[in-house]
């Protein structure tokens, strides 16, 4: 993590920064486990339609 992140400014620079880098890291976290659970519905759904046949 960069080091200015971890030293409070009153700088609203780097306030709107850091809210930045959070959404970012948000964002990419919320697409890998979208794509995990993406994976595990794919994984379920033939074995549903097999039961129901």
């Amino acid at each position: 993590m960069p080091k200015h992140l971890y030293f409070s400014c009153s700088s609203n620079y780097h306030s709107v920064y850091t809210t930045q880098h959070y959404a970012k890291v948000l964002n990419r976290k919320v697409s890998e486990d979208m794509m995990v659970l993406k994976n595990k519905y794919k994984s379920i759904e033939p074995q549903k339609k097999k039961q129901v046949q």
